[in-house]
C-alpha cells in the first residue's frame, strides 16, 4: 500500500514533467544572451541515469564536497540551474534528474562545452528487479520491453560520447560506487579538478534535499550497501525469470551489457574500450 504522501509527491512529480519538456524545447532554440558569459570551466555538473540505478545516492554521496553545491529536484528543466550558475558562479552546482539521460543533445546546445555529465548505469537485470518491486517511473515497462528501453538509452549515451569528445563525461557504475564508494569519489572529484585526499574521504553521506523524491532507502541509510548486487539471481518467480532473460535473445543487448563490463561476469572495473569514450578515469 503506497501511502497518501507518496502518491501526492508522485502526482506532483508527474504534473511537472510535461512543463519541464515544453519549457526546454523552447529553451534550446531560444537566441540567449547569456552564452556570451560563458566562463572557462563548467559550473553545472549534470547527473543522470535511468531510474533504479542509483543516480539519488550517486549525488548525495560523490556530490558531497565543499567546492559542490547540491541543488533540490528542479521541475523548469535544466536550464534553471544553468542560469543560476551565470547569475552567482560562486560554485559549482550539481543538478540530478533521471530526464537528462533522455534529451543530452538538448542540454549540450545551449550550454555548449561550459558544463559536464556524471552517469550512473547498473546491471540491467538487478535494475529490472527493482522495477519490479518500486511502483513509481510508470513510464518504463516490467516486461520484456524493458530491454529495448535501455539499449535506447544507454547506446544513446555512447553513441553522443563518441560524437563529441569534447564534452566532459564521466561515467560510474553503481557496482563500482557502492563496492569502492571512497575510490569512486576521488575520482570524481579529481575529474573535476578538486581536491581528493584519500584520507579525508568516508563513505558516509547525508541527504541534501529530504523533500525530493527519491528512493527511501536512500534516505534512511548513511552508508552505501551492496546488497542490490546480483538481486536477478535470487529470483525465484518464473515470469520475472522470463522477462530477465529476454536480454539473451538481443544480441544488441548483450554486446553493450559486455561493454560496460557485465557479461560474462561483472568485471572488477569499467573496461578501458569504455573509458576511452567517456573520459572516465575508471576507479582504483
Amino acid at each position: 500500500m503506497i501511502s497518501a504522501k507518496k502518491c501526492y509527491r508522485e502526482i506532483r512529480w508527474r504534473s511537472v514533467l510535461w512543463k519541464r519538456s515544453v519549457v526546454e524545447y523552447i529553451q534550446r532554440f531560444k537566441d540567449n544572451n547569456v552564452v556570451k558569459k560563458y566562463r572557462s570551466r563548467p559550473y553545472v555538473i549534470y547527473m543522470t541515469g535511468m531510474p533504479r540505478t542509483g543516480s539519488s545516492y550517486m549525488k548525495n554521496y560523490i556530490a558531497a564536497h565543499d567546492g559542490l553545491t547540491i541543488m533540490p529536484f528542479e521541475p523548469r528543466g535544466f536550464h534553471k540551474t544553468w542560469e543560476l550558475s551565470l547569475e552567482k558562479g560562486r560554485s559549482i552546482y550539481i543538478d540530478k534528474s533521471t530526464h537528462y539521460i533522455r534529451h543530452l543533445s538538448k542540454i549540450f546546445a545551449c550550454c555548449g562545452g561550459h558544463v559536464s555529465l556524471c552517469c550512473i548505469v547498473r546491471d540491467p537485470r538487478d535494475q529490472l528487479v527493482s522495477l519490479f518491486d518500486f511502483p513509481r517511473h510508470p513510464e518504463l515497462p516490467r516486461s520484456c520491453k524493458f530491454w529495448d528501453k535501455w539499449f535506447a538509452q544507454y547506446n544513446g549515451l555512447l553513441e553522443f560520447a563518441e560524437k563529441h569528445p569534447q564534452y566532459k563525461i564521466f561515467l560510474c557504475r553503481y557496482e563500482d560506487l557502492v563496492r569502492s564508494p571512497v575510490e569512486t569519489k576521488k575520482c570524481f572529484l579529481t575529474w573535476l579538478g578538486l581536491d581528493a585526499d584519500l584520507q579525508t574521504l568516508s563513505s558516509n553521506y547525508t541527504v541534501a534535499h529530504k523533500n525530493d523524491i527519491q528512493d527511501d532507502k536512500v534516505s534512511e541509510r548513511n552508508t552505501p550497501s551492496d546488497i542490490g548486487i546480483g538481486r536477478f539471481s535470487r529470483v525465484i518467480d518464473p515470469e520475472k525469470i522470463r522477462i530477465i532473460e529476454e536480454y539473451r535473445r538481443k544480441p544488441e543487448v548483450v554486446n553493450l551489457m559486455k561493454r560496460f563490463g557485465y557479461l560474462p561476469l561483472l568485471t572488477d572495473r569499467l573496461p578501458e574500450e569504455l573509458a576511452n569514450v567517456t573520459t572516465y578515469t575508471g576507479t582504483t
